[in-house]
């Protein structure tokens, strides 16, 4: 957790305290210190870091429009639940760029580099066509390892 000993450090490094509350805030949701659906007072969390109020409502916005956080005028602000649709897209964009990555670093890889890296394996096997996803949501290969 920050304190207000450490905004107050880095701000005099020249950082903005908005962009401070808010580093805080998004690290406190994302890590799961501020729970899902649990509520978020600008006062708490004001004198707890030792900040006015305005650098934390203009923090709790931007965080609104991330979709980190839901505002409810006359009612207060929530950490957003974690939503189902949300993970989903996440984890389809997360192996896109994995699977890309490693195309990439395949392609990129000198022949030496595989050869150094089967001497390395305690047991050494002839290359397989790979894995691949059939609709029955299992891993299944197309070939058995020679």
């Amino acid at each position: 957790m920050a304190s207000a000993e450490g905004l107050h450090a880095a701000r005099s490094r020249g950082r903005n305290t908005r962009q401070l509350v808010h580093e805080v805030l998004r690290s406190r949701i994302v890590g799961l210190e501020l729970e899902p659906g649990s509520a978020v007072s600008e006062n708490d969390l004001a004198a707890e870091l030792g900040v006015s109020r305005t650098p934390v409502r203009e923090s709790l916005i931007l965080l609104a429009d991330e979709g980190l956080v839901d505002i409810y005028p006359q009612m207060g602000t929530f950490v957003s639940r974690i939503r189902e649709r949300d993970v989903a897209s996440a984890q389809f964009i997360r192996e896109a760029l994995e699977c890309a990555a490693l195309r990439d670093a395949v392609g990129k890889a000198a022949r030496g580099t595989w050869r150094s890296c089967g001497r390395c394996s305690p047991r050494r096997r002839r290359p397989t066509a790979g894995p691949t996803w059939r609709a029955s949501s299992s891993w299944t290969r197309t070939s058995t390892p020679g």
